[in-house]
């Protein structure tokens, strides 16, 4: 759990999920359906913990689709910081803790009737994060998660990308060789001597040559991922000549690249290891959660994640 800084800036710009604008509001489709269905077995009074919140998204879902939301208290918790200046954060049965671990708890033992995660506790050490699950249900309390796995297409999709944004990112990359383009061309414009002149056109034009050279190269090594990248899109704007300021716009989009960069990899890291589930469930057991079940959740391009039950052990 060790990128607050990049999970905060996301959140920052006002993402409701961990996907970016793939959802306007929160979760649809199958995960939607299936986060209903946990929240058809909450009960009145029933007190609910969501790890790694993010913006809120399960409890922002439970207010727009439950007809006793209000009867339920839901508590969020997640590693980053996030600005808590929102309405619905004070509704009287919400409780959001930012800049905390779920390794370590700020609750005491026996306290919630159901804790649940969407892509969320997978990226902390299960055998911390889930003892303090344990620790905290209730007897006979519940838990759903919903959890990355190595053979869902959300992980493919995102490996991929991890690898095209690392081949961007190289320090002999794409990114950096249209840095030092840009650069060219900045001085070119505020430079008044003729011979500095003609010296910084020769090095623009040897930048744009290598540009050239490492897009006909990423094409040929990526294909269409490539054609149809963000980078592309973002290469067109930049070097359009009614673009100002450039060198700021690159430097930002660098940066945002490179936090990206760092969250693919957790994403990556964190999918749980399907041929590795017998563990997982072995872990679950130890620490006093009993699976009960657990289950692909697919749509009609592939398998979008695992969902697993457990019960608190008395």
């Amino acid at each position: 759990m060790s990128e607050n800084k990049d999970w905060s800036q996301y959140w920052s710009q006002g993402h409701k999920t961990s996907f970016g604008s793939s959802f306007k509001g929160c979760y649809e489709g199958v995960l939607k359906q299936s986060w209903l269905k946990v929240f058809s077995t909450f009960n009145d009074g029933d007190k609910v913990l969501d790890l790694c919140t993010g913006n809120g998204s399960l409890p922002r879902l439970a207010y727009e689709s439950m007809s006793n939301f209000s009867e339920i208290n839901f508590s969020g918790v997640d590693y980053a910081t996030v600005d808590s200046d929102d309405t619905f954060l004070k509704l009287s049965n919400v409780d959001f803790k930012f800049d905390c671990n779920i390794e370590e708890l700020p609750f005491d033992s026996l306290q919630f009737d159901y804790v649940i995660s969407n892509y969320g506790i997978e990226y902390s050490n299960l055998e911390k994060s889930l003892t303090e699950v344990s620790r905290v249900l209730k007897p006979l309390g519940k838990a759903t998660f919903v959890c990355h796995v190595n053979s869902s297409r959300i992980f493919l999709e995102n490996a991929n990308e991890l690898t095209l944004l690392t081949y961007l990112l190289k320090s002999d990359g794409l990114i950096n060789c249209l840095d030092s383009l840009v650069t060219a061309l900045d001085e070119k414009a505020v430079t008044q001597d003729t011979a500095a002149i003609n010296e910084i056109s020769m090095s623009a034009e040897q930048y744009r040559n290598e540009l050239n050279k490492q897009l006909s190269d990423a094409l040929d090594e990526f294909g269409i991922d490539f054609h149809q990248s963000d980078f592309v899109s973002f290469l067109k704007f930049l070097l359009n000549k009614n673009t100002e300021n450039k060198k700021d716009k690159l430097a930002l989009y660098k940066q945002e690249a490179v936090s990206h960069q760092v969250r693919l990899k957790a994403l990556c890291k964190a999918a749980l290891n399907y041929e590795a589930l017998p563990k997982t469930i072995d872990l679950f057991n130890s620490v006093g959660l009993e699976i009960h079940n657990h289950e692909m959740i697919s749509d009609e391009s592939g398998i979008v994640a695992i969902q697993i039950w457990a019960l608190k052990i008395v």
